[in-house]
Formats: C-alpha cells, structure tokens, sequence
C-alpha cells in the first residue's frame, strides 16, 4: 500500500506543475478505510481513459 501511495503522490507532482494542488481525503465507513487522492492537475487525454488499466500501459 505505502509504494502504491507513494507512486500516486509523484504522478500527481509531476502534473501539476508548480501552482498545483494535491487533495488526499481518508475516512471510514462500515468497518472499511478508504482513501481519495485529487491533483489540479490537466486529467487524463480521452484516448488514454479506456487503457488505464492496462498493464504496463504509460505515456511516459
């Protein structure tokens, strides 16, 4: 969980250049954790949304 978190973190740095802001939201709910992470960042090109999920798949 720590390396994903981790990884979130810097793809949001790396989108949101210098004026960005990073919102990381925690709570619980039902006897369950959950976390949200939003970067003000440009978002996801429309031609990438569908491949997200796709492994190994990056625009790097």
């Amino acid at each position: 969980m720590e390396q994903a978190f981790v990884k979130i973190l810097r793809n949001c740095m790396e989108a949101i250049g210098e004026d960005g802001r990073i919102t990381v939201r925690t709570g619980h709910c039902d006897g369950r954790a959950f976390g949200a992470v939003e970067d003000s960042g440009p978002g996801i090109a429309a031609q990438h949304r569908n491949l997200l999920f796709t492994q190994f798949f990056s625009t790097k």
